[in-house]
């Protein structure tokens, strides 16, 4: 009975931690729009110190653009880390770039590799992205061109616009899939759709020189854009994917 009361008891009180945590990062969220750097700073540390790997999240983004504090990448490192440790999905990723690409750390492909599997088993698209393009260059991992055609396609179903545009290069130029010049218009004219430059300056060159060259019809070109809405508008489900 009293280890059954002790749970209750220890339960009400993460409990209460997390609404407490939650309110503090409304309230500082509130601060950090209002432009109140430095109070929304306060309110994300109090929050971090309860728990919160979002907090943590946010304060390690703080640092790095020097918002509210003297920017500081060691210390946004710190914090990403932190938050990363604490299960946060967004800083794993975050975290396995740094790794990667030696961001103010020694570069570590093997860290990077943890931190993006980590992201990845959660959902994160970005984590998939990087996973499927380490995958694709058999790095640390032996290549699998399907494992990271899966693992791209996941999250390019999520809406990830660099994964739409990686889509199109790949259908492009005929790497892990079949060459196809349709669906790589389809893909590119997915990712220009969220306004990302590579993909929009690939629409344009398509438009100048893929019925010109042979590429396509005007007739294909019609039926990808098409297919391009129908995969926007459907909020990525039915578009032209090759795994389920």
């Amino acid at each position: 009975m009293i280890k059954n009361a002790l749970k209750i008891f220890l339960a009400c009180i993460l409990l209460g931690h997390a609404y407490a945590s939650h309110g503090l990062l409304e309230k500082a969220y509130m601060a950090l729009e209002e432009g109140d750097h430095l109070e929304s700073l306060r309110l994300f540390k109090e929050s971090a110190e309860l728990g919160s790997s979002q907090a943590m999240f946010q304060i390690g983004l703080m640092y790095e653009s020097g918002r509210g504090v003297s920017e500081d990448q060691q210390t946004a490192v710190t914090w990403y880390r932190k938050s990363a440790q604490a299960g946060n999905s967004q800083a794993q990723s975050i975290l396995g770039v740094i790794y990667r690409d030696g961001e103010n750390v020694q570069k570590d492909i093997e860290k990077a590799y943890y931190w993006f599997k980590k992201a990845s088993d959660q959902g994160d698209e970005i984590g998939l992205h990087a996973l499927s393009q380490m995958y694709l260059d058999g790095e640390v991992v032996q290549r699998d061109d399907n494992r990271s055609l899966i693992l791209l396609e996941t999250s390019a179903r999520k809406g990830f616009p660099y994964a739409h545009n990686e889509l199109g290069m790949r259908y492009g130029r005929g790497i892990s899939v079949k060459r196809d010049m349709e669906k790589s218009y389809v893909w590119f004219n997915v990712a220009a759709s969220r306004g990302l430059d590579r993909a929009v300056e690939a629409v344009e060159k398509f438009n100048e020189l893929a019925i010109k060259e042979g590429h396509l019809t005007q007739v294909q070109m019609d039926n990808a854009k098409i297919d391009a809405d129908i995969c926007v508008q459907s909020q990525y489900v039915n578009c032209p994917y090759v795994t389920e």
